[in-house]
């Protein structure tokens, strides 16, 4: 690591796509300034080649590692509560002295010398705060979760590239059909969608982390997150949906999801900004 060019270790969840995304950002601009980027995850590697310009893919690696769980959830809005934290203890906790040393060990071959690498979080919420909730839900116990010190930033999100009608010709999506969004964090779990879901003549983009050969009707697509091509979009509230609804002026339809703390501070924001509709989530499901 020299004074201007660096070589930086980015660790960041591979629960849903919203953390991704905004790390996907932070890269891209990193790779900009002409330093060397290295994302240990489980995310999908896709999310963040998308954006990085071509001649800044050489120094953009990957390392494929679970590191946390993040949430146990049946679907994008249900979470199991006893399953997130028993996942925490298996993933994070009871194996913790063997992750740090394999850490340690890929580290030491990256840099040679790992004490006194400075350290940034970047992050919309810690985990223990979303735990907190499932702690006090299920009963008293002993926390082992720490929380960090965090300074305010404003939203880091990842603008769109391309004009509407460029993502729409790309897609072959004609100018002045309606188009909805579909955004659950990658995540289609095991509901109905068919072609009856829509209004007859639109077209539904389907934000999934799913394999692509796992079949749609035809008046869904599936496509990387493209709200510009949208006039709406329908999804629960995270943080990638919340910023990105922002940042392109893209209405979001909202259903309400439990036990995410963030939730409240994500709707507030977007109420501030006349940006959301809820729905009920016996609507959405009929």
């Amino acid at each position: 690591m020299t004074s201007s060019k660096i070589r930086v270790a980015y660790y960041v969840t591979g629960h849903g796509l919203g953390h991704a995304t905004r790390v996907a950002e932070v890269c891209r601009n990193l790779l900009i300034l002409g330093h060397s980027v290295t994302v240990c995850t489980a995310a999908p590697e896709w999310v963040f080649r998308l954006d990085a310009e071509e001649k800044h893919q050489e120094h953009l690696k990957f390392r494929k590692v679970m590191l946390d769980y993040g949430a146990k959830q049946a679907d994008a809005l249900s979470v199991d509560m006893v399953g997130s934290l028993e996942e925490y203890l298996r993933t994070s906790v009871e194996p913790r002295e063997s992750l740090i040393e394999a850490e340690r060990a890929w580290l030491t071959q990256e840099v040679i010398e790992v004490a006194g690498i400075p350290s940034t979080c970047v992050s919309n919420f810690s985990w223990d705060f979303v735990y907190a909730e499932y702690l006090t839900a299920v009963g008293p116990g002993e926390s082992k979760l720490r929380s960090i010190a965090w300074q305010d930033t404003p939203l880091v999100v990842r603008k769109a590239k391309q004009t509407r009608m460029q993502v729409r010709a790309a897609l072959g999506i004609p100018q002045d059909t309606p188009v909805v969004l579909y955004q659950f964090g990658g995540q289609e779990a095991a509901w109905k969608i068919d072609s009856s879901s829509l209004p007859e003549g639109w077209i539904c983009l389907v934000a999934s982390t799913k394999s692509s050969t796992d079949p749609l009707p035809p008046n869904f697509i599936r496509a990387p997150v493209a709200p510009r091509a949208s006039f709406g979009a329908a999804g629960k509230i995270g943080y990638g949906t919340t910023s990105e609804s922002l940042a392109h002026h893209v209405p979001l339809v909202y259903v309400r999801r439990n036990f995410f703390n963030e939730e409240p501070f994500l709707r507030k924001l977007l109420e501030l900004h006349g940006c959301m509709v809820e729905m009920t989530r016996r609507d959405f499901f009929n």
